[in-house]
């Protein structure tokens, strides 16, 4: 959590201008996933057209605001099916 609130959640916010839809999308569902935050951003939507959200993004970096709500718990190892 840490590392991400630094310099990671910065690059989400950056990613939501990428040409590509399929990063774009990646990088909203992982801040809405940390923040619980949407800012009305569509993924779908070409970075011109989503300009108002991307700003609402980058100001809510030096506020602090792109950060977990609550820290990740570690993933559990699932152990394969005994036979």
């Amino acid at each position: 959590p840490g590392q991400l609130e630094q310099e990671a959640g910065a690059a989400l916010v950056e990613q939501l201008n990428d040409p590509q839809m399929d990063i774009r999308m990646l990088a909203y569902l992982n801040l809405k996933w940390m923040t619980g935050r949407s800012q009305e951003y569509r993924a779908h939507k070409s970075p011109d057209q989503q300009s108002p959200q991307i700003q609402g993004w980058r100001r809510l970096l030096p506020e602090g605001l792109v950060r977990y709500q609550k820290a990740p718990e570690p993933l559990r190892v699932l152990a394969p099916p005994s036979p």
